[in-house]
């Protein structure tokens, strides 16, 4: 990167957590279709040229950035990461995802890998497993996460610190399993949670937090 991220609008750090959260989400979908848009496998050095052009896809399918934008954008960075050599390969990988585009799609919807974007193994132990659930657990996998936080009792009260939060125009809630937590309505970078720089609450899903309270 040119410049350090924490220097970027808010709209840009949104738009980075974006490409790299579901680009990770999405990345055995994106490397069974990679396979199917490129002549050879990539060898270990082409690492992060195989990245970037996930990023790319992630552009593209997921953000529904405009593909000349997004195309252009992913070409440019090509400089940025030192393999400014790959620059004419990104441009025609990604050109010729958007010329098959519908074809593509269609024949990751019939592949279990590409469509749940998990690995061949972990899909044959689901559905070993729980034969009539393992679909529904694939996809709930691929949800985005809900923000839940863990109130440090010691430093304050749960409805003390849901009063920070509403006075912060923070929407948020508690369930009456957890002790300790709140769930935040709709996600935001931490930066913007009242005390979270000052330890009064942390990151940890409610499960967690449940196996916690039990034991």
């Amino acid at each position: 990167l040119a410049t350090d991220p924490g220097d970027w609008s808010q709209k840009d750090q949104s738009l980075l957590r974006a490409m790299l959260s579901e680009s990770l989400r999405w990345h055995h979908r994106f490397d069974w279709q990679l396979a199917r848009l490129v002549d050879r496998p990539f060898r270990r050095r082409d690492r992060e040229l195989a990245a970037l052009l996930r990023i790319g896809l992630t552009q593209l399918q997921i953000l529904r950035i405009p593909d000349h934008a997004a195309v252009s954008a992913t070409v440019a960075a090509t400089a940025e990461l030192g393999i400014g050599r790959a620059r004419g390969f990104v441009n025609a990988v990604l050109r010729r995802y958007l010329r098959e585009r519908d074809e593509i799609e269609a024949e990751s919807a019939t592949d279990e890998v590409a469509r749940f974007s998990h690995p061949r193994w972990l899909i044959d132990a689901l559905r070993r497993d729980w034969p009539d659930r393992f679909e529904s657990v694939l996809r709930a996998n691929n949800d985005a996460p809900p923000l839940w936080l863990r109130v440090n009792r010691g430093r304050i009260a749960r409805d003390a610190y849901l009063e920070a939060l509403d006075r912060a125009g923070i929407e948020a809630s508690v369930h009456a399993a957890f002790e300790d937590a709140v769930l935040v309505a709709a996600p935001r970078p931490v930066a913007e949670l009242p005390g979270f720089a000052d330890g009064l609450v942390s990151v940890q899903d409610a499960g967690a937090q449940r196996a916690a309270d039990l034991m």
